[in-house]
């Protein structure tokens, strides 16, 4: 009942953002993250602004659209696959996601209400990518190289 009320309430404050007709870019792009470490989805949030939040969601697209974490004044939920791997700055909306995997890629989107009504949103595409495990010799080149393989055939 809990989550039904803070979504209808995230629903209610994005209307209002929307019918105020304002509607700034917060984030955008894609990064590129390693499986097992972190990553950071930092916003333009500075200024007038700066903590002045009533409503702060993420959500990420892959297979199935899911809300991530979802924080208003009174409460905050985070999905269970997140449980314990993020952190959320109530001020400007970054999100920092500790122990990526490989299951953490997607589009990531970001809808933000302040007090006045003011609508931020976002998107930015993750891609987790594993480390190669082994160190490739370019004849070529004088020093050792990591080559980064998204993907590679046998011909």
């Amino acid at each position: 009942m809990e989550l039904l009320y803070m979504t209808s309430l995230v629903l209610l404050l994005f209307a209002v953002g929307c019918c105020n007709g304002q509607n700034a870019p917060a984030i955008s792009g894609e990064i590129v993250g390693l499986v097992g470490k972190n990553i950071t989805f930092t916003t333009t949030i500075n200024g007038r602004d700066f903590g002045n939040f009533i409503s702060i969601s993420w959500r990420c697209k892959r297979n199935v659209d899911i809300a991530i974490v979802t924080y208003v004044p009174n409460g905050k939920y985070t999905a269970s696959t997140y449980e314990g791997r993020l952190s959320l700055n109530t001020n400007n909306g970054e999100l920092n996601i500790t122990q990526l995997t490989t299951k953490d890629s997607g589009n990531y989107s970001l809808n933000m209400v302040t007090a006045t009504g003011l609508s931020y949103t976002g998107v930015i595409t993750l891609n987790v990518l594993e480390r190669v495990s082994n160190q490739v010799r370019c004849s070529s080149c004088p020093v050792w190289m990591l080559i980064l393989c998204l993907s590679f055939t046998w011909t």
